[in-house]
């Protein structure tokens, strides 16, 4: 049985919490914000780096010791905590998306979100559920694990498993820029995501490897190096016109977040932060999956049929703050019932399959 760590499940509930917020922050928008306010709202703008914190958590978690499993049964167990809630999910948001917006089902969208494919082609992301294109990605990733544990174990196995990453998920972005694919149109597709899930998995390797207060000095200037450069690299891409301005500095800002993900996951192994433990955050983070797959369409009805009809010439905050006030009770509650009904008891069936395969 493996240690449970509830500032794990605490940054997890923060993080997709934070998604809600940026996204009815978004939904209340004319058009896609510009940063030229200077306010505390601009910090709002950021919601694709907590699907970086994800990812690089999932990589944390999956690699920190435990008993050795084989390749088939660490599939079954991530099929059983993904997909159940992903295709629940799914077909409520086909249902939402045809009773309001009309219109025949696109078949050829719902055929690549049933193989999680959507994020490789930008045209069907948004077609029921645009946050599930992250799902899709991460399926994906899943299926290099085994693999880097195996480098994880040779010589210098840390340097190999981030080169290896590194080199996929450039390499793969490159063929897709061949292709005739902009960065920005990668936005939903991050082949460089591989090399946040790396360094994930070798953050978690190393957590419990790690000893002396020389090699954690090291961790807090590797963590403070990362935050300034991240800080700067927000500020000095320009984001005047649309999405696409920050989109196409995703390859850039991504593995410096992800680099600063995986040092705070090194430092708080031991010493998490208040924050992370307090019970109603570590209540959220249990249910993240489903608030992350949930939250969009329940926010986009209420923005659409309630508030843009309440507070029409209403600012864009507090437009956001009506739309939070009604929609994340609802969101909290609709993904509490996901939980229950399509994470728990597969991950109940996975525990029990893996100890008995294991015994």
């Amino acid at each position: 049985m493996r240690a449970y760590f509830p500032h794990l499940d605490g940054l997890r509930g923060l993080a997709a919490l934070y998604v809600v917020v940026h996204h009815a922050f978004l939904l209340c928008a004319q058009v896609f914000p510009i940063r030229a306010k200077n306010n505390l709202a601009d910090g709002l703008l950021y919601g694709h780096l907590a699907v970086d914190v994800f990812i690089v958590l999932s990589g944390f978690c999956l690699a920190l010791p435990e008993k050795a499993t084989d390749a088939k049964v660490f599939y079954l167990k991530r099929a059983k905590r993904i997909l159940p809630a992903y295709f629940a999910v799914l077909a409520a948001s086909v249902a939402h998306a045809l009773y309001w917006n009309g219109g025949p089902l696109d078949f050829r969208a719902l055929g690549l979100h049933g193989l999680l494919l959507q994020d490789v082609f930008p045209e069907t992301i948004v077609a029921f559920n645009q946050p599930l294109w992250s799902v899709a990605v991460e399926w994906k990733i899943y299926f290099l694990f085994p693999t880097l544990l195996w480098l994880l174990a040779k010589p210098r196995g840390v340097f190999l498993t981030l080169l290896a990453t590194a080199l996929l998920g450039y390499g793969l972005t490159r063929v897709f820029m061949l292709q005739g694919r902009t960065t920005a149109e990668l936005g939903h597709t991050c082949p460089w995501y591989v090399f946040l899930f790396g360094m994930g998995v070798c953050s978690g390797y190393l957590t419990t490897r790690w000893d002396g207060e020389k090699k954690r000095l090291a961790v807090v200037v590797f963590a403070l190096v990362s935050s300034v450069l991240l800080l700067g690299l927000l500020f000095i891409f320009p984001m005047e016109h649309a999405e696409a301005d920050l989109a196409r500095a995703f390859p850039v800002i991504d593995p410096v977040m992800g680099a600063l993900t995986a040092a705070c996951l090194a430092l708080w192994h031991a010493r998490p932060p208040k924050l992370l433990t307090l019970r109603p955050v570590v209540f959220c983070g249990t249910f993240a999956y489903s608030i992350y797959l949930i939250h969009f369409p329940v926010l986009e009805m209420l923005a659409k049929k309630v508030i843009k009809s309440l507070l029409p010439a209403a600012a864009q905050e507090l437009q956001t703050l009506a739309l939070l006030g009604l929609g994340l009770p609802l969101v909290l509650g609709a993904a509490w019932v996901s939980w229950r009904l399509f994470e728990k008891p597969f991950q109940r069936s996975a525990s029990a399959t893996t100890s008995s395969r294991e015994s």
